[in-house]
This record gives C-alpha cells, structure tokens and sequence, in this order.
C-alpha cells in the first residue's frame, strides 16, 4: 500500500492500521489530538473495479498494530483508480475532508 510520506511513516510505526474485518482506520492513542486521529473510525471502501486490498497483508500489520478495535464509525474512504497506476493500483480520498490519503492496491 503506498501512502502519502506523512501517512506512511505513521504506517511505518504501526500508528495507523487499517482493520481487516472491517476496513476500518484505526490511529494509535499516541497521536491523541494530533491531526491525524481524525482519520480514526473511517471505513476503506473498495474501487469500482472490484479490487481489494489484501486481506493477508492487512492482516499482518494488524497484528503489529496490537491495538483494541475503535467501534466509532466515520466517513467512508473511496479507493479510486487513478490514471498514472496501472489496473491494480488507485487512490483513496477520505470523504468530507481536503485530505487525500493514496494506495497502491495489489
């Protein structure tokens, strides 16, 4: 999954994490108040071409995430296709929000 650099650090650490069973972001308690705990809660949804990201990788950082789930919902993220990636790659745009968080998928 390729994130925009700030994101990816976070990912990096396991600070963030998406929710396998769920699709669900998930922010760890240390960056409480930071601007990114805002993306907490909010659902990863799959492109219109039917792609998904792998559950089996999303699984493993899970794992190192090592954190309790957040049963708070928010806005949905989008996984779109972007034009410069090949079939199986796209961006995800947080809804209601000017941030955009891309992924690569595949």
């Amino acid at each position: 999954m390729l994130l925009r650099t700030d994101l990816h650090t976070l990912w990096d650490l396991n600070l963030i994490a998406v929710d396998p069973q769920d699709m669900t972001i998930h922010v760890s308690k240390r960056l409480g108040g930071s601007v990114y705990e805002n993306l907490s809660g909010r659902t990863i949804v799959n492109r219109r071409d039917g792609s998904e990201l792998s559950k089996t990788a999303l699984l493993e950082r899970w794992e190192l995430f090592g954190e309790p789930r957040n049963k708070t919902k928010k806005a949905a993220v989008m996984v779109e296709p972007s034009p410069t990636t090949s079939p199986t790659r796209g961006t995800a745009k947080v809804a209601e929000s000017p941030q955009v968080v891309t992924v690569e998928t595949g």
